[in-house]
């Protein structure tokens, strides 16, 4: 009984991966499909041990595959107009890209204030 479980949520993923695969980018109300579900836990779930992206454009809307992306030396990639990042969201690349911009004067701005 607990292997059939662990058979069938594995398959499930394995839906869910194919589907996110054969669009490239899709909505969560695509996952709900799929899932057969309206509840975005289970959607979430269902994706865990998938290496998924969520777009760091349009509130996070869009969701892809980390195998999909082919992120620039920035580590951005777009598909059409929607953003993802490598790192997951903007907010954690933006300091290190500053340092490497702006060198040793952000790091002494940052000291000054």
């Amino acid at each position: 009984m607990y292997q059939e479980g662990i058979c069938q949520e594995s398959m499930l993923r394995k839906k869910l991966e194919n589907f996110i695969k054969s669009r490239r980018v899709v909505e969560m109300r695509d996952l709900f499909e799929v899932v057969e579900s309206t509840s975005r836990m289970t959607v979430f779930r269902r994706l865990s041990g998938v290496e998924y992206l969520c777009s760091y454009t349009h509130a996070g809307r869009y969701y892809t595959l980390f195998d999909i992306a082919r992120f620039d030396s920035d580590g951005i990639w777009f598909y059409d107009d929607i953003g993802f990042s490598q790192n997951g969201s903007l907010k954690r690349p933006l300091p290190i890209w500053l340092i490497m911009v702006m060198g040793e004067n952000f790091i002494q701005i940052l000291k000054d204030n």
